[in-house]
């Protein structure tokens, strides 16, 4: 995972196998980047190959973090595995984008 801020866009790229053992180190570094109001969240998730149910609960912990303080959230680039896991869950409000007209198709 790296993440970059690019003016008022923070992007977090996403890569390799993300299960329960890289969840705290996750949350403590996006946590951290969720607390800056009336920035976008932008979360690429391209390189992930393989993602657990502890991961996906903490993206949607992360997105809502982010509305509530105004900021905004947007998944782009999800693969098949992660997209197939989130409609399993019933957790597709994870893939909802706040803004679809923002980043284009």
């Amino acid at each position: 995972m790296s993440v970059v801020r690019v003016q008022q866009s923070l992007f977090v790229v996403l890569c390799g196998e993300l299960d329960i053992a890289v969840v705290d180190e996750m949350r403590s570094a996006l946590r951290e980047a969720c607390l800056d109001p009336g920035s976008d969240m932008i979360v690429v998730a391209r390189g992930v190959s393989f993602i657990d149910c502890s991961v996906l609960a903490l993206l949607l912990e992360l997105r809502h973090a982010c509305l509530d303080r105004g900021s905004r959230w947007h998944l782009v680039d999800v693969p098949r595995v992660m997209r197939r896991l989130c409609e399993v869950l019933d957790l597709t409000a994870l893939l909802e984008d706040d803004d679809p007209t923002r980043l284009g198709p």
